[in-house]
């Protein structure tokens, strides 16, 4: 992936070295990028606060204490409105772009190269020149975008660093994703936008301590998360601080979306579910971990999306976007229920047994790898989220968990993405021959340990 003349991040190796990920949040910011009209301090300042009931009460304060916007903008009333959606070759994003389009409204759709967009290919090749695509990155200079958002009076923010790659630290992380949003609500604002809706993420609720109910209202510690966690944390902390200034004239909601099932648009499945639930479906899962995902059907957040930026209601407001939450082997009890063998099929899938990581093996893996501190506190353990808000003020009608996995696999079969399907049983009966599964057990250990110790030493 090639790098753009405009990039705004030209911060130098001595500069690196003192924002090291050990560095305090916040410190990541590059504070010789070219400055928005506003205090890039002020926005940290609200940006990198804490959960609520803080002493200072200038620090309890969230989107709730946001004033909705002054403006009478009507999105619905004024239907040739251009709107732009950033990462918009997305998994969500696609879907967003694929509604708007079917709304006959015209898009600019935003990616950070060309070449990966086949899918805006397609859906260019069905709506001609409603459709407008645009390579920029998010992290780009303001005078970039306000060239990219010209004419737009709605944006879509979904684009995100990528937490995949293992290079990525958390200046890596959280640079782009806080300059980013900087940069496009500043644009936004230049430009006359009326409303920006910010995909947020289900981390920027629960986070680093356990309890077993989460809603809108609920902040984490980001001390207690992941770099990327914290960084979309702070991306959406940054947007509520520049919308406390700005609300009289743009105003800004967030959608948080758990985990993303369902079809895609796009040729290939390189989105975290569709790796996750092909490799569970072609059996190359051994074992699960136990966690409770908070799920949601990608078709209804993209409608989630828009319907927020249509809805003057949901101005100054963030909303969670889950159908419910399920434990990772529903997956594979919803494969085995729907793609059945039959009886005399020899192309029929073959199912075989699925074990569960125990608490103790993670908590041994732990102590080598980080990166799972901010899943201890919740593995094996319920975990619920609200959605009480968005089917109220939104009318977001969620589909069911099964419909959305069968679905999203037979639409992986007929993309010939998943070719082999052998996922695994019901999770192995632990009371059956335990001496047998504890010696297995006990040499599954040690041998994660072995590789563990081998990664350390290369």
């Amino acid at each position: 992936m090639s790098e753009e003349e405009g990039s705004s991040r030209n911060s130098s190796d001595d500069e690196k070295k003192k924002l090291s990920s050990k560095k305090p949040i916040g410190a990541s910011i590059n504070e010789s990028s070219p400055k928005s009209k506003i205090e890039k301090s002020e926005i940290l300042r609200a940006a990198t606060k804490q959960n609520k009931g803080s002493d200072d009460e200038d620090e309890s304060e969230d989107a709730e204490s946001i004033p909705s916007m002054d403006s009478d903008y009507d999105f619905e009333s004024n239907g040739e409105a251009k709107i732009l959606v950033t990462g918009a070759n997305g998994f969500l994003g696609a879907h967003i772009v694929s509604l708007l389009l079917e709304k006959g409204v015209t898009v600019v759709a935003t990616v950070r190269d060309v070449n990966e967009a086949e899918v805006l290919d397609d859906l260019k090749a069905d709506h001609g020149n409603r459709l407008i695509v645009k390579q920029i990155k998010i992290e780009d200079f303001i005078t970039r975008w306000k060239d990219v958002i010209k004419g737009c009076r709605g944006v879509i923010h979904t684009a995100s660093p990528n937490p995949y790659d293992p290079r990525l630290y958390q200046l890596d992380l959280i640079y782009p994703a806080v300059e980013g949003m900087i940069n496009i609500l500043q644009a936004s604002l230049e430009e006359g936008v009326k409303k920006v809706v910010v995909t947020s993420c289900i981390c920027a609720v629960k986070g680093g301590e356990y309890k077993q109910n989460f809603a809108e209202e609920d902040w984490p510690d980001p001390n207690k998360m992941s770099p990327i966690e914290r960084s979309k944390l702070i991306a959406e902390r940054t947007a509520w601080a520049f919308n406390k200034d700005h609300h009289a004239k743009m105003a800004v909601t967030s959608i948080i979306p758990g985990f993303l099932i369902g079809p895609s648009l796009s040729r290939h499945c390189n989105h975290p579910s569709g790796r996750v639930i092909k490799e569970i479906a072609e059996g190359r899962v051994e074992k699960l971990r136990k966690i409770h995902l908070s799920t949601c059907d990608v078709r209804d957040a993209a409608e989630a999306h828009i319907k927020a930026l249509y809805s003057k209601k949901s101005n100054g407001k963030r909303y969670v976007c889950v159908e419910n939450s399920h434990w990772m082997e529903e997956i594979v009890k919803e494969l085995v229920e729907k793609f059945s063998p039959t009886k005399g099929n020899e192309d029929s899938p073959v199912f075989k047994p699925i074990k569960i990581v125990p608490k103790y093996e993670l908590t041994i893996m732990n102590m080598f790898d980080k990166r799972l501190d901010s899943i201890m506190p919740f593995y094996n353990k319920e975990v619920y989220f609200s959605n009480s808000r968005i089917v109220e003020h939104l009318d977001v009608d969620f589909r069911a968990f099964s419909t959305s996995i069968e679905e999203m696999i037979t639409d992986l079969i007929d993309k010939k993405l998943l070719t082999t399907l052998t996922p695994g049983g019901q999770p192995v009966n632990k009371d059956k021959d335990k001496g047998s599964s504890a010696l297995a057990a006990g040499k599954g250990l040690i041998d994660n340990v072995k590789n563990l110790f081998g990664m350390m030493k290369k």
